[in-house]
C-alpha cells in the first residue's frame, strides 16, 4: 500500500481528531484522499451512532426519574443535567 493512514487524537479527542496521510507515490494522491475521506465518513457515522445510543440511554433514565418535556427542555437552556427533577 503506498499511502498511510494514521488517526490520532489529542487529550481523549478533547483537541479533535486529526487523519494523517503519508503519501510516497503523489501520481495515487487524488485516490489516497478520496479513500481517507470515504473512511472519515465512516467514522464520523459510527461516532454518531454511538452518541446517538448514549443520549438515547440518558434520556431513557431521566424518564425512569420523572422527567418530562419540560424538565428535559429546561436542563437544555440551563446547560445543565443533575439527573434529578427540579420541583
Amino acid at each position: 500500500m503506498p499511502t498511510a493512514l494514521l488517526r490520532s487524537m489529542g487529550k481523549g479527542g478533547q483537541l479533535g481528531e486529526w487523519d494523517f496521510l503519508v503519501c510516497r507515490e503523489p501520481q495515487l494522491l487524488d485516490k489516497d484522499f478520496t479513500d481517507l475521506i470515504r473512511a472519515r465518513k465512516a467514522h464520523i457515522r459510527e461516532r454518531a451512532t454511538h452518541i446517538h445510543a448514549q443520549a438515547e440511554a440518558e434520556a431513557k433514565r431521566l424518564r425512569s426519574l420523572g422527567w418530562e418535556q419540560a424538565d428535559f427542555a429546561r436542563a437544555l437552556r440551563t446547560g445543565g443535567v443533575l439527573g434529578i427533577k427540579d420541583s
